[in-house]
């Protein structure tokens, strides 16, 4: 096993699907990109800045509580019982990269 064995196979399992997975394969398949990923995570950043606060932190508390709820599912956790518990309602929303508010998950 190589990393670019690896890689190779990672592309072979993600050739023709849709989504995340498309995308995980331009991802794979592009080299060089870093000044690319660098001006996306910036993008990202400033769209969260220019948001009003309120707003931003009722979108990151429903996004943390979500994430809480899948890591309790995995049964990972060791200690589940000691992640913080809430009342905000389900959501399977994920952030959109440009805009920064919550969006429904393709």
């Amino acid at each position: 096993m190589t990393p670019a064995a690896i890689r190779d196979g990672f592309k072979v399992s993600l050739r023709g699907k849709p989504g995340a997975a498309s995308q995980l394969l331009q991802n794979l398949e592009a080299t060089n990109d870093a000044a690319a990923h660098e001006a996306e995570v910036d993008a990202f950043i400033n769209a969260c800045a220019a948001r009003p606060r309120r707003e931003l932190l009722a979108d990151a508390m429903a996004w943390a509580s979500q994430q809480r709820r899948r890591w309790r599912g995995t049964r990972i956790a060791e200690f589940s019982q000691t992640l913080a518990v809430d009342d905000l309602p389900r959501t399977e929303e994920a952030f959109d990269p440009a805009t920064c508010t919550l969006r429904r998950a393709p």
